[in-house]
């Protein structure tokens, strides 16, 4: 089957905008909510994202142009294998003990300098889809797309710290 160039480049540009929006979402629940939320998320999600990548190899194979279906399932099969690292080591401090609490303090550090460089990021993928869009390519707003919900995902970390950090010591 043959997709029009358009239409390839808004499918190529948006699975790395929804896998690295869903990354950006589990990163900042897991640090608020704690490990072992992520190990429970990640154990539903496993099985959705390898499905994903399957959909994503029988794109690459049946969908021309092929670098469509190659730029769809490149961060899929990233994400479903980051995924499934992360659910394997989580699983592995789960079966060898569990989960300790972790001081509020440094959960509270922790959650900041995440949303700390979540507002960087989405400062600079901001403008990196805003410079594209300058320059002619128009699925740049997808990617500029990405700097707003990198901000307002620090905002969610941030609103959710329970306490502020002590300020003198740095991570």
């Amino acid at each position: 089957m043959e997709v029009g160039g358009d239409t390839a480049l808004w499918v190529a540009v948006a699975a790395p905008v929804v896998v690295m929006g869903w990354s950006m979402w589990f990163a900042a629940r897991s640090a608020v909510i704690g490990p072992g939320w992520a190990l429970q998320h990640l154990r539903l999600a496993t099985p959705a994202l390898t499905f994903a990548v399957v959909l994503g190899l029988v794109t690459a194979l049946l969908i021309r142009p092929v670098w469509m279906g190659l730029a769809v399932l490149y961060p899929l099969a990233i994400g479903a294998w980051l995924a499934r690292s992360r659910r394997l080591q989580l699983a592995m401090v789960d079966r060898d003990g569990g989960f300790a609490e972790i001081d509020p303090a440094i959960r509270a550090r922790l959650a900041l300098g995440l949303a700390r460089g979540l507002r960087l990021a989405g400062i600079l993928v901001w403008f990196g889809g805003l410079a594209l869009v300058a320059f002619g390519v128009a699925q740049g707003w997808l990617v500029a797309l990405l700097g707003p919900v990198a901000v307002l995902t620090a905002l969610f970390v941030s609103r959710r710290v329970p306490i502020q950090p002590d300020k003198g010591r740095s991570l």
